[in-house]
């Protein structure tokens, strides 16, 4: 009976190709003296019709109905947090723009997980910020004591860079913070 226990078990292993020679051939001599290991056998060696079962649900709906909701709570945050970064930004004197930048590269790279779409949404809107501010002002500044204009329109692009780069630069901080918390969650998960 014990024998008959083990050879049930290994049945599937042996039907596969999966055991070594020596276990082969004792599973084929107790089958040659166990009648019931041999039904088991014979049994175990049928195929098994396969019936098709029709879903009652449409796949391919239910896909692209979950993945709009995703996208559009995924836009819902970014857009939350790309609201609240570009009401801090630096020419408001904010420094509240560090954790809101922060913020927003955190939940960018979560939902995106590119680090050009981050640098698109944390550094592009900046910079058209502070041009858009220059040409709103553009009769205050023609005033300064630059020497052409084109000067002026150099430095003053200069300057909406260095402002886009600051912002971006906690942006990818944050981005960063969410690549370790991604990794963290993928090494737990392997666990």
């Amino acid at each position: 009976m014990k024998e008959c226990a083990i050879v049930e078990d290994l049945l599937p292993l042996y039907n596969e190709d999966l055991v070594q020679e020596d276990t082969r051939k004792w599973i084929k001599e107790h089958v040659k003296t166990c009648e019931n290991c041999a039904k088991l056998e014979e049994m175990s060696e049928e195929k098994l019709e396969v019936e098709e079962i029709d879903s009652p649900v449409n796949y391919e709906k239910m896909m692209r109905k979950n993945t709009f909701k995703i996208s559009f709570y995924q836009l819902l945050f970014v857009g939350i947090s790309f609201f609240l970064a570009i009401r801090s930004v630096i020419l408001f004197d904010r420094f509240n723009f560090i954790l809101y930048y922060t913020l927003l590269g955190f939940v960018t790279y979560l939902f995106y997980r590119r680090y050009a779409i981050v640098t698109l949404i944390s550094f592009l809107p900046v910079f058209l910020w502070f041009s858009g501010m220059f040409f709103a002002n553009w009769h205050e500044v023609s005033r300064t004591s630059f020497s052409s204009t084109g000067e002026l329109i150099g430095e003053f692009l200069y300057g909406a860079f260095i402002g886009g780069a600051l912002h971006l630069l906690f942006a990818l901080i944050g981005a960063t913070i969410g690549l370790f918390t991604l990794k963290l969650f993928e090494s737990e998960d392997e666990k």
